[in-house]
Parts: structure tokens; C-alpha cells; sequence
């Protein structure tokens, strides 16, 4: 060993070599997987924690000597020579036929080392250490059956290595099931959180809108019975042979495109404009703060509201405008209805297209929904804002509290890390 070493009293201070009754590198096989058969371990067969996995593994049909050559036996273990490489996994069963493949080593050990020793040897920190410090290759790792036989291992007797193999059974289940109830309430939070995101603003429009008590009194009704001019009032930007490419220009007058609008809300992501003489040729194409912009391509009815700050500035040709009479409908109350499945399915529809589903000014003007007055959708807006901050308020501290969650994650892998280290040191058993 390279480091000054205290060898307990009874143990040897030897290399794997010196225990390894047989090694052998698995069968090469390509004649593909059969459904009757004999069971052929593959490196995706082994767990994470020293175990086969028996459930999926695949058959194949092969020659009476290739069974009798690579088959396992209960204590081999295989350690993976790539893609995984110093991954170990112990034959835990009797009488059940198994071979392993190509890219693994069975070892067959001596009476004198306790396979479930062993196994768990090649899992300790300080063994990865020594397989990391001599193997091969840059981006996809490997190993050989020299790396092993050359581990050093410090070994007691069978009896002191049964004995620390039922401690660490108890101790690192112990820590496992720890591990286990932590990764479901993750699981169980995540799954809340991701079901709530997706589905909170159609059960708080159902809620605040079909649910209301007052919904019966709210008559129905369409885009253009709320626009400001039910002739200029929605408006799809202009064809792309009135903009064209080449008039783009660095500075002038703001051209917004699908990019402006981004998980609902308005982003100055885009910085393409036009000379003000291209402008008074698009001018009918000019929007303002509280206009309504509704996405046509690519993505079906994405929407934002017109900011104050916009200045001037004009639509392209995937965006359609609506400008709405703020007396009989706010923008915020409309928003909230194009982004609710009352409008969303409408949409969904009608949408044509199939691979690059768009819209058209059409189905935006005959898009119909509930109307309540102003106060009440001012309301409605306060409650489903108010509704959304304490969700992503909750959102926040779900996280958080992840983070912890992982933090105690990380801190059990090297509880067990150490425990093990401490185990093939002398130190977990007297």
C-alpha cells in the first residue's frame, strides 16, 4: 500500500490476487435475444448497490460449452470492465442458471475471503479510489482483471469478515430506507407541485367564473363584442411580402415577434425595427399598452399584454393584436380567459395546421366567453393573482426545503461511504 497502514491484530494486509481462485471476461455473444433460453447478464443487470437485477434479464441460445464455461455460480461476483466500469454485483442464488456477457469479469474467490466481504470491499470509497487512480481511457472509462488483482485489501478472518457483513447489512438498510422515505416525500411534492402548475388556473377559473354565484347574470359573448373596433380592433400582422428581411434595421421603430412573447409574458428579447418611413406604410399594424398579443405559429394562442413602456412599435406576421375596450372587458380579466381552458379549447379547435398548428383572426373574433362586470372581473383578476403568488410563494418553499432534503441525501452517501471505509479499516468491529 502506499500509505502507512495499522493492521489489526489477525489481519492481513494483502492484494485480491492472492484470494482470487479463478477470473474469467465474459462471452461475447451476437446473435441477439430469444424469448426461451438461458439468461445472459449485462452490465445494466447490476444495481447501484452491489445487487443483480434478475427481473428483465434477457435469454439467449448458445452452445452446451459456452454454458459450462461462463456459467455463475452462487458467490462469483462480476465486476462491470466498462460503461459503468468498477461496478460489482455478487450471484446471490443457487441452481439458477446465469452467464454473463462480454463486458464483465466473474471472479471466483478462495474459502479464506467471504464473497459479501468482498462484494462490499469493491463498493468502499477507498477501493473506487484505487480503480479511478489506475484505469483506462479518457471519456469512456475501463478496467481489466489486472486492476483488480492488484487492489489492495487489508483481510481478517472469516469470522470477523461475517460479522462486519451483518453489521453493514444492518447498518446501510437502516440508512437505505432512510434514503428511501426522503426520495418519496420528494416524489410525492414534486408530483403535487407539477399537477398543481399544469391544472391551477383552470380550477381557479372554474372557481371564480362557472362557479360563481352570480355566473347566470353574466351574459356570454364573443372577441368583438369587446373590442374597441370590431373592424381594426384584432388585427394579424402584416404578410411577409410587406416585411420583408432585408428592412429590418438595427434602430427606428420596434417590430415585435413571436420571441416577445414568452411564458405569457411580454419580453423585449427581439431588437429588429424599421425607418420610419417603412412605418407609416405599416402603421395599421401599430400597437399599444394593454393590447392583447396572440401568438399564430409554433405555439397554439401563447399570449402577453402590451406593456406601458412600449412606445411605438409594430406587429409581424405570426402575432395578432387585440385591442380591447377597457370599459366593458380589462386586459387582465381577457388574459385569463385566452389562457383557461374556456378559450384555450376553442382555440385548440379551430387551430389549423397540423405538424406547426396556427390561428387566425377568425377563430380569435369568435372566440366566446362569460362576461361579468368590471368590478367583478376586477376581483376575479385580485383572487387568481393572489392565488398564483401564494403558489409560487409555496413553490419557493418546496424547494427549499428539496434542497434539504438533498443536502440530508448527500449527507447519508457519506455516512454509508464512511461506514464502509471504516469497515475494510478495522474500525467498525473489534
Amino acid at each position: 500500500m502506499s500509505e502507512t497502514v495499522q493492521i489489526p491484530k489477525g489481519w492481513k494486509n494483502i492484494k485480491v490476487f492472492d484470494i482470487v481462485e479463478s477470473r474469467l471476461q465474459g462471452l461475447f455473444h451476437s446473435g441477439g435475444y430469444k424469448t426461451e433460453g438461458i439468461p445472459l447478464l449485462r452490465i445494466t443487470d447490476l444495481d447501484n448497490k452491489g445487487n443483480i437485477k434478475y427481473g428483465n434479464i434477457p435469454k439467449i441460445e448458445t452452445s452446451q460449452k459456452n454454458i459450462d464455461r461462463f456459467q455463475l455460480k452462487k458467490g462469483d461476483i462480476v465486476i462491470a470492465r466498462t460503461g459503468g466500469a468498477g461496478r460489482s454485483a455478487i450471484v446471490d442464488r443457487e441452481n439458477h442458471p446465469l452467464l454473463f456477457a462480454a463486458y464483465l469479469i466473474r471472479f471466483r474467490f478462495k474459502q479464506e475471503a467471504f464473497p459479501q466481504f468482498i462484494n462490499y470491499f469493491l463498493r468502499s470509497g477507498k477501493t473506487q479510489n484505487q480503480f479511478f487512480g489506475s484505469i483506462h481511457g479518457s471519456s469512456n472509462k475501463n478496467i481489466n482483471a489486472q486492476n483488480v488483482l492488484d487492489l489492495d485489501i487489508l483481510l481478517p478472518p472469516i469470522p470477523t469478515q461475517k460479522k462486519i457483513v451483518q453489521k453493514l447489512d444492518d447498518i446501510l438498510e437502516q440508512l437505505e430506507e432512510k434514503k428511501k422515505e426522503i426520495f418519496s416525500i420528494i416524489v410525492q411534492n414534486t408530483q403535487r407541485i407539477d399537477f398543481f402548475e399544469k391544472n391551477w388556473l383552470s380550477y381557479l377559473i372554474l372557481r371564480e367564473i362557472e362557479q360563481n354565484p352570480k355566473r347566470k347574470e353574466w351574459q356570454n359573448v364573443h372577441t368583438l363584442d369587446v373590442v374597441e373596433d370590431p373592424k381594426r380592433s384584432v388585427r394579424i400582422g402584416p404578410f411577409g411580402s410587406s416585411l420583408k428581411k432585408h428592412e429590418l434595421t438595427d434602430s427606428g421603430i420596434r417590430v415585435l415577434f413571436i420571441e416577445n412573447v414568452v411564458n405569457n409574458k411580454f419580453e423585449y428579447k427581439t431588437g429588429k425595427f424599421i425607418t420610419p418611413e417603412k412605418y407609416k406604410e405599416l402603421q395599421n399594424f401599430t400597437v399599444k399598452p394593454n393590447d392583447i398579443l396572440v401568438t399564430m405559429m409554433g405555439t397554439i394562442g401563447r399570449i402577453c399584454i402590451v406593456p406601458e413602456d412600449i412606445g411605438t412599435a409594430i406587429i409581424s406576421s405570426h402575432l395578432t393584436k387585440i385591442s380591447l375596450d377597457q370599459k366593458k372587458i380589462l386586459s387582465e380579466y381577457f388574459i385569463l380567459l385566452l389562457r383557461s381552458p374556456i378559450a384555450f379549447n376553442q382555440m385548440k379547435k379551430e387551430a389549423r395546421g397540423i405538424s406547426m398548428p396556427g390561428l387566425n383572426s377568425k377563430i380569435i373574433k369568435n372566440l366566446e366567453f362569460p362576461l361579468p362586470p368590471i368590478p367583478i372581473q376586477k376581483q376575479i383578476v385580485q383572487n387568481i393573482k393572489s392565488a398564483e403568488e401564494k403558489f409560487q410563494s409555496q413553490k419557493v418553499q418546496f424547494e427549499n426545503i428539496k434542497q434539504n432534503y438533498e443536502k440530508t441525501i448527500n449527507h447519508i452517501n457519506h455516512i454509508q461511504s464512511s461506514i464502509l471505509d471504516a469497515a475494510f479499516s478495522g474500525k467498525l468491529v473489534q
